[in-house]
């Protein structure tokens, strides 16, 4: 079980004050109104976390939170597809060159997913290591990640777990770099 706790430290909305603070948004219609550079770069920037809610997907980010109408799985695999690929065809690539088959961490360009849970759990919080400011220990297998915003969570993980996490993405990337250099 997850708990997730919302603390914003600035009270700025840049690009979604118009409704105020939540706000129903296809990403595939606003694609629409930018380029898909643009988008890109607008969404890998701003994501700190996101999970599953009754109503889809809560976007929370470094500048307000999003309420995304489809699952966290379609918003991750929206995220791949800017890329031209699938969390899918990632995922089996991950496992025949690391045989890593669960508890993978997606790395998009240089963003880095890692889950706090099975990736077809509905309590599954995806967190970008990009925006983690620390992760601080809290006992019996409870950790609170706090975020550059001053945002933080509390996942029911181990401190273990989210270092073998960092360990998989620094391994992941280390081949993309070498694999991009000599090709």
């Amino acid at each position: 079980m997850c708990k997730v706790k919302y603390n914003q430290a600035n009270n700025k909305n840049i690009w979604y004050n118009i409704l105020g603070d939540r706000m129903f948004l296809s990403f595939v219609d606003y694609s629409k109104n930018k380029d898909l550079k643009t988008l890109k770069i607008l969404i890998y920037q701003n994501i700190e976390y996101f999970y599953n809610n009754n109503e889809g997907c809560m976007l929370i980010l470094t500048n307000g939170k999003v309420q995304y109408k489809y699952s966290a799985i379609h918003f991750l695999n929206y995220l791949y597809k800017l890329g031209l690929s699938s969390y899918k065809s990632y995922s089996k690539a991950i496992n025949d060159i690391f045989a890593y088959k669960y508890n993978i961490p997606f790395i998009i360009d240089n963003v880095s997913l890692i889950l706090s849970g099975n990736i077809n759990s509905f309590e599954t919080i995806y967190f970008n290591m990009k925006n983690v400011l620390r992760i601080k220990e809290l006992g019996n297998n409870n950790i609170n990640i706090i975020f550059k915003s001053g945002k933080s969570i509390e996942i029911k993980k181990s401190s273990n777990y989210i270092n073998n996490q960092i360990i998989k993405i620094e391994k992941i990337k280390r081949y993309l770099k070498w694999n991009y250099k000599y090709k």
